[in-house]
């Protein structure tokens, strides 16, 4: 299984220009990236080198079995087809509601207005 498979590292100016190829199947920096931030739940550029270099030897692992001949079969699989439909139409929709919030954030004058309209529409409540 370890037969064809190419991992290599380039690194010029730190860790941004980091490239991976696992079985032809380049991992882009931004990958490594993202996937070292849902790691470490820290921004990448915090990150140590060895904690660099067990993310890129999971995506290794994650490249390789994905890569192979029987991946490729069951992603043709309707079931499998249906839950990558659903993984990317979940991403697209976080995506798409990040964006809107991004452009168009509430002033605090609208977080104040909003919060007395729900203080008086909610019971008063005493304990």
């Amino acid at each position: 299984m370890v037969a064809g498979v190419l991992a290599t590292m380039v690194t010029s100016v730190g860790w941004a220009q980091t490239a991976a190829t696992v079985n032809g199947e380049e991992i882009s920096p931004e990958v490594i990236n993202l996937f070292l931030e849902t790691r470490t739940q820290k921004p990448a550029s915090q990150a140590t080198p060895a904690e660099r270099t067990a993310v890129l030897e999971q995506l290794t692992d994650i490249y390789l079995l994905t890569t192979q001949p029987r991946a490729k079969e069951l992603a043709e699989q309707p079931r499998t087809k249906a839950q990558i439909e659903l993984q990317m139409r979940g991403i697209l929709a976080q995506a798409v509601a990040s964006d809107f919030l991004a452009k168009n954030a509430a002033t605090d004058e609208e977080i104040v207005a909003e919060y007395n309209a729900q203080m008086e529409a909610s019971p008063p409540i005493e304990y």
